[in-house]
């Protein structure tokens, strides 16, 4: 498996780098976590601070275009939306646990005014 970096750019106003990359390989589409080690690896940087957003591979290609954020510190990456962080962390598609749906009430029954004579 190989990776490419084609774009890197600094994002002062966030504190991170937007990278674009490709990865080419052989066989399925390569996990989340071993892109996020392969652009670590290219990049020097902690994995605990990369982010990968998306990965797309058209059908029939052996190779995936994604994206990935790498911040700065750890406080940085807490603006990142929950459901990134969930496939990050792999806890994609586990729901929290809800309590109990509030009962019903019974619609109120008004009574016809009385008819006046």
């Amino acid at each position: 498996m190989d990776i490419e970096i084609i774009e890197d750019k600094e994002n002062l106003l966030l504190g991170r780098r937007e990278v674009k990359f490709l990865v080419k390989f052989m066989g399925p589409t390569p996990d989340r976590n071993k892109v996020r080690e392969l652009v670590r690896a290219k990049l020097g940087v902690d994995p605990k601070l990369v982010v990968v957003g998306n990965i797309a591979q058209p059908f029939g290609v052996q190779e995936a275009r994604g994206e990935a954020r790498v911040y700065k510190t750890e406080e940085g990456k807490k603006m990142e939306r929950e459901y990134i962080l969930a496939r990050e962390n792999g806890t994609k598609g586990k729901k929290k646990e809800a309590g109990a749906a509030p009962a019903a009430k019974a619609p109120e029954k008004k009574e016809a005014p009385a008819e006046k004579k």
